[in-house]
């Protein structure tokens, strides 16, 4: 059997681009899905900006875009696994445009960094909102067929929230440590 070649591939993209520019017209653009999505892209930026601690803004949208990165890599990482996909998306040029992870998550984990700023506060608020995003939003993403799990269940998400955060806070705090010492 031979080995499909590059060109192969590259045909093979080209063809599954065309068909999800298609599908993104007919079945996708201006539905009520497609509506939520442009809400979610903008509506957590604006209570995001009403209620950000502008002392600390520069620190606090340091943390977010981290837990962005990341949460783009871990997306794609499970997309690419088939362990999850997305029927709805906001724009079809960029097909990994997630309100999730660009908007919904680091705006929640932004807040959460601002005002729990004690570690024992902080893990707390991680774990019920990790609570809250495993076992109510995923499940109402599922319900308005926008994300569809394949091989991945709630409660592996669960964990997987709370580690996001603790994890980034704890590389921030040492960053800024490190900072401040070379300030002195």
């Amino acid at each position: 059997m031979k080995h499909p070649s590059f060109e192969d591939v590259k045909m093979v993209d080209r063809h599954l681009a065309e068909l999800r520019m298609e599908y993104f017209i007919h079945e996708i653009l201006f539905t009520f899905q497609w509506w939520l999505l442009a809400l979610f892209i903008v509506l957590p930026w604006i209570i995001f900006f009403l209620l950000v601690k502008r002392k600390a803004m520069i620190e606090t949208l340091l943390y977010g875009s981290i837990i962005s990165m990341l949460a783009v890599f871990l997306d794609d990482l499970g997309v690419e696994l088939q362990l999850w996909s997305y029927k709805y998306q906001f724009f079809k040029l960029i097909p990994r445009l997630n309100p999730v992870d660009y908007c919904i998550l680091p705006v929640f984990y932004m807040l959460i960094y601002q005002t729990f700023r004690t570690w024992k506060s902080f893990v707390i608020a991680m774990t019920l909102f990790s609570a809250v995003a495993s076992f109510i939003a995923e499940p109402i993403f599922i319900w308005l067929d926008i994300y569809l799990p394949n091989k991945w269940e709630h409660w592996y998400s669960f964990p997987c929230y709370i580690l996001l955060g603790l994890f980034v806070k704890a590389v921030l705090q040492i960053l800024l440590r490190i900072e401040r010492r070379n300030q002195s």
